[in-house]
């Protein structure tokens, strides 16, 4: 099943500290510097408030990218989509036909739909695609991220040059903004970072539609 336990952890290095800001012109006619972001206060919050908020901030997210890898059935799987609620659309890299295949795969309307080559397949209901592992949708992710254990606080990083904080659970680790909402922004394992799934473009809309050859 995917992500049981959680996928596991960070692909993309993570740059500590603060990024050096340009200095305001000394001229007094010089255009006023763009306001940094604002902190929103959830790195001061215990460790499972975090969590949990994040979780519940990619749930009510309207769309967000999903690029990363990460193990499911004891194999590697590589994924580029789009997900919302509801929908989602992209691409998986994964075991299939006794090798590992490229397939575009999407959500749309309840059903799942596959496509290796040239037609397109309907994989079944989103109920029946969830039992074998394609939880794609953004509540999906954020159902599987949940916690389970203790949950331990990390140190604060940048993850794709946003401030976040980490928390620590059940052998994964959650990188979580600490400025505007706060979104998960990596998740993946603690033992090796390059099993990882970055999230990125949230609020970016996006279309899906059912193939019409299905």
């Amino acid at each position: 099943m995917l992500m049981t336990g959680a996928c596991k952890s960070s692909s993309g290095s993570e740059n500590k500290g603060d990024e050096n800001g340009e200095k305001a012109a000394a001229s007094p006619s010089a255009a006023p510097s763009s306001a940094a972001p604002v902190d929103n206060g959830v790195a001061a919050k215990p460790a499972s408030v975090i969590a949990r908020e994040a979780l519940a901030a990619l749930k009510d997210a309207r769309a967000v990218r999903l690029k990363g890898r990460m193990r499911s059935g004891g194999q590697m799987i590589q994924i580029n989509l789009r997900s919302a609620r509801t929908t989602f659309t992209g691409t998986v890299r994964g075991p299939l036909a006794g090798g590992m295949r490229t397939f575009e795969i999407r959500q749309v309307n309840r059903k799942v739909y596959a496509r290796y080559g040239q037609t397109w397949k309907l994989a079944g209901s989103s109920r029946q695609a969830a039992a074998h592992g394609l939880f794609f949708t953004t509540v999906g992710f954020a159902d599987l991220m949940k916690p389970s254990g203790r949950v331990v606080k990390g140190e604060p990083a940048k993850v794709g040059g946003v401030p976040a904080i980490s928390v620590r659970y059940s052998g994964s680790r959650l990188y979580v903004a600490t400025t505007g909402n706060p979104y998960p922004l990596r998740f993946g394992s603690v033992k090796d970072r390059r099993d990882a799934v970055d999230f990125t473009e949230y609020d970016k809309p996006f279309k899906v539609t059912a193939p019409t050859a299905a």
